[in-house]
């Protein structure tokens, strides 16, 4: 009989329309189980997906509109409740941990007359089960041989009953079911940074509901907030039970960092190394492995590692895809790099941060200013300036630190020579703080700029020309001082200056400005001649994608290798394609060159083939060995484009131009399974052999023991025994451990059998079985060993 049912726990929610939630768990004949009903106003369609066993492996449940307010992951013991949308539905999907089936709750029996089956497709209550292996709420009786069959029929009135009972047999309130409460309470908390009231809460939880469904919700809170208090010791105990216990969990990449950080301040240096190792292996693609990396790098700069610190740090920069992590990251190498006296490094990084994420410096202005302060230090006057000018150009004039920076940015200007930039930002100071503290000083320091600057004054000509623009727009002069101003600049070698007028410019219609064109192109041609001497790579791709311009074949060369160098090697290719076509062989081969390296980066295999085919002609004909390179591209397109004797042909020519290289391992391992693909166990035999050659040449066992069992197999087929023997013999010497090892020891006994060596064969197979008894190579040896 169906023993009373016992509410652990429920868990209601309103998800923003008149979808309704209810999960509860209970026991029958001591076997515990769930139920999720799902109900809604308007009839909506639950599917069961069922593997090639039978079983169902997911229920989904599909609405036509998706909530304003979603809900976390729900699990307990028997299913795990998410929820996604897709571009025409909201879909609420049930995974089972153990067994469920679903059931539309199409008949109340208050409600009607006859329990009858209905199969429904629709309806607006489902009923998903979780239980172990019986189902539970319903028992199959067998049917009297001879009875009568008909329907029972109930009285159309709706029975009272107890609701759901507690584990002492009392009704439950359902205002006693505070989980759902007491996780947002919580959560709450935490966020306020009440922690020592989080540890309270939680304490009262897990006393009032030793089984709430928030269990590993609680725990984690409980480990961020010990965290928060750095208390290591506890979230070390903590976070080794919250990964026992939920080592699926999303969560558990957060914990590991966690655990890794208060490992290392406790001085547990091997479970520190552990727990980052798995942060770092099993989580890589996580944040937390990022923050995992700046928090190594500086722990080894506590520690006066610093070049082990600049390593961790610069894999975080270059793995971070947050902002704030990279700026976090690149602002550590900015301290790193003024520890150690280096004030053009620390520029370098903290200019990256100014230009992707400046909200991270103006978040600490006078922390930068600071830090701006020590390059000064460092006689490098010009970085400190150059780093703190988008920092001032991103604050006010009411800012605290505003005249305080103002003042040092022009000096350290001044100190830098860079005159007219120092006078403008002494002018500026002058204009603002005409009783500033440093008005005296900079009087004297603005006097020796201008004089330092010349009689013919550039900067004042320049200005003199705005001033004509502003104060006459609507007369020709204006025209004039601008087009003026174009080429005084351009004269200037102030390229960006002149391009950043080119809207201007280009709306000077009149004849005696027909130049403007010519003008433009030779500012962007030169901009970018320019950022490629620098080297400036960014900056110059972004110019000659603005920009029309008209770069000689060297600049070509150089904005070709930027393109490569940042990954745009689409742009690489569109670069270099026009000078596939020259009449010079050299030239020619060159050019054909290049675009066929880039194209083998944007996986145009198919150019590949066609134009690197080209290329190892023409290099034979030029004798230019330095090409040959080629033929890994071309070995790679071929494979990709399933041209078997081609991939052959390219991996003969790759070994007899470079030979037989440790490099090329892993293209000698893939022409061995492409061979086991084609059953060819002749070229097995000949690829594999030289993986196998390599390794123990250079003493790196990278392809082991996938590729010594390949070869194995196909010795074996070309009945070749005694190289099989002598490679297996070789092979126990590194691999002999674990279910590896017990299978080169099983087959080393099979082999020694074969060749007739009884006490070498019964010597494997103990081999084996010590290896791994329980694996099938050691009970197929432990079977053998009965036999002797």
């Amino acid at each position: 009989m169906l023993k009373p049912l016992v509410l652990l726990w429920s868990l209601l929610g309103s998800l923003g329309w008149a979808l309704t939630l209810d999960v509860q768990s209970g026991k029958e004949q001591g076997e515990q189980f769930a139920t999720l009903h799902l109900r809604e106003a308007t009839p909506f369609v639950c599917k069961e997906s069922i593997d090639t066993h039978d079983v169902i492996t997911k229920v989904e449940c599909f609405f036509d509109k998706a909530p304003t307010k979603t809900f976390q992951e729900v699990r307990n013991l028997f299913f795990v409740i998410q929820s996604y949308e897709t571009p025409t539905q909201y879909v609420i999907s049930i995974a089972p941990l153990k067994r469920i089936k679903l059931f539309p709750m199409t008949t109340h029996l208050s409600r009607t007359k006859e329990i009858v089956r209905y199969d429904a497709k629709t309806s607006q209550h489902w009923m998903v089960l979780g239980y172990n292996e019986t189902m539970p709420l319903a028992q199959s009786r067998p049917v009297p041989r001879g009875g009568l069959s008909f329907p029972i029929r109930f009285a159309r009135s709706e029975l009272p009953y107890v609701g759901a009972l507690g584990l002492d047999g009392v009704p439950l309130d359902m205002e006693q079911v505070e989980d759902v409460g007491d996780y947002l309470e919580i959560r709450n908390l935490y966020t306020k940074e009440q922690y020592e009231e989080v540890l309270q809460r939680i304490a009262r939880a897990e006393e009032a509901n030793a089984a709430s469904i928030f269990q590993s919700e609680f725990l984690l809170y409980k480990i961020r907030t010990l965290y928060r208090l750095d208390d290591s010791s506890a979230v070390v105990d903590l976070a080794k039970e919250f990964l026992r216990l939920y080592s699926s969990d999303e969560a558990v990449p957060e914990v590991l960092l966690m655990i890794s950080n208060s490992a290392s301040s406790l001085g547990l240096v091997i479970d520190a190394e552990y727990f980052y190792d798995r942060l770092l292996t099993e989580h890589y693609d996580s944040p937390y492995a990022t923050q995992g990396l700046i928090d190594l790098g500086a722990h080894a700069l506590n520690r006066g590692d610093a070049e082990q610190a600049t390593r961790h740090l610069k894999k975080a920069l270059e793995k971070a895809e947050d902002k704030a992590l990279a700026s976090q990251a690149a602002m550590k190498l900015v301290q790193l790099f003024i520890a150690r006296g280096n004030a053009q490094e620390a520029a370098y990084y903290m200019q990256k941060i100014a230009d992707g994420n400046l909200e991270y410096l103006l978040a600490d202005v006078p922390n930068s200013f600071e830090l701006a302060q020590e390059m000064a230090k460092l006689e490098a006057p010009k970085e400190a300036a150059t780093v703190m000018e988008p920092i001032f150009g991103a604050i006010d004039n009411l800012h605290d630190s505003y005249e305080g920076i103002l003042y040092q940015m022009a000096v350290w200007f001044d100190e830098a020579n860079a005159n007219e930039k120092a006078y403008h930002y002494y002018k500026k100071y002058l204009e603002l703080y005409a009783y500033g503290e440093h008005v005296a000083d900079v009087d004297t320091r603005i006097d020796k700029v201008l004089f330092e600057m010349g009689d013919e004054n550039v900067t004042k000509q320049l200005e003199l020309y705005a001033t004509i623009e502003t104060k006459y727009a609507a007369e020709e002069i204006a025209q004039d001082a601008l087009f003026n101003r174009a080429k005084l600049l351009l004269q200037e070698r102030r390229y960006q200056e002149v391009l950043a007028l080119k809207e201007s410019l280009m709306g000077l219609t009149q004849e005696k400005f027909a130049s403007k064109t010519a003008l433009l192109l030779e500012a962007a041609t030169a901009a970018i001649n320019e950022a490629l001497d620098a080297p400036k790579c960014q900056e110059a791709l972004k110019l000659s994608a603005t920009h029309e311009h008209n770069l000689t074949v060297p600049y070509d060369v150089k904005l070709y290798g930027c393109a490569m160098q940042e990954s745009m090697y689409a742009t690489a290719a569109t670069i270099a394609q026009p000078y596939t076509a020259q009449k010079s062989l050299e030239e020619r081969l060159a050019w054909s060159y290049r675009y066929v390296k880039a194209k083998a980066k944007t996986g145009d295999d198919k150019e590949v083939f066609v134009v690197g085919t080209d290329v190892v002609s023409m290099a034979k004909m030029a004798k230019k060995e330095s090409y040959q390179d080629v033929l890994y591209d071309l070995f790679k397109s071929s494979v990709n484009l399933n041209e078997r004797e081609k991939s052959i042909d390219y991996i003969t020519q790759i070994e007899s131009t470079f030979g037989l290289l440790f490099k090329d391992i892993e293209l000698y391992t893939l022409m061995a399974r492409s061979a086991k693909n084609n059953n060819d166990s002749a070229m097995i035999e000949t690829y594999a052999t030289k993986v196998v050659t390599l390794q123990r040449q250079h003493k790196s066992y990278t392809q082991s023991p996938a590729i010594e069992f390949l070869l194995l197999k196909a010795l074996k087929e070309n009945s070749k025994n005694d190289k099989a023997y002598a490679l297996l013999k070789e092979l126990v010497g590194y691999v002999n451990e674990g279910e590896n090892g017990a299978r080169a020891y099983y087959e080393l006994g099979a082999m020694a059998q074969k060749m007739g060596d009884k006490s070498a064969a019964r010597s494997a197979f103990e081999s084996s079985v010590k290896a791994n008894a329980t694996s099938p190579w050691g009970k197929l040896s432990s079977d053998a060993l009965k036999l002797f």
